[in-house]
């Protein structure tokens, strides 16, 4: 998963390690139906973003995704940026 996100000068992985281990830990894995964070822990991760959203509005995980989603936009999107200069 993390050769993905590794620029064309290999230099530039960490600075986005986090998003990738944010996205990873939190999303439903295949095999098991559940996070690897909620396997490991027993409850669904909170982030100040959960918190703000109620948990009975149908929003709260589209949110989540959407955020982790831009993360790894912004990343995407510098990386064809610098492959281009």
């Amino acid at each position: 998963m993390l050769r993905a996100f590794v620029g064309p000068h290999h230099d530039d992985s960490d600075k986005f390690l986090t998003c990738v281990e944010f996205a990873y830990n939190t999303s439903q894995q295949a095999s098991t139906g559940y996070s690897p964070f909620h396997l490991e822990y027993r409850q669904h991760l909170r982030t100040p973003l959960s918190l703000a959203v109620p948990r009975s509005a149908p929003t709260n995980e589209c949110a989540e995704e959407s955020l982790v989603t831009l993360c790894l936009d912004a990343y995407l999107t510098k990386l064809k940026s610098d492959a281009l200069s």
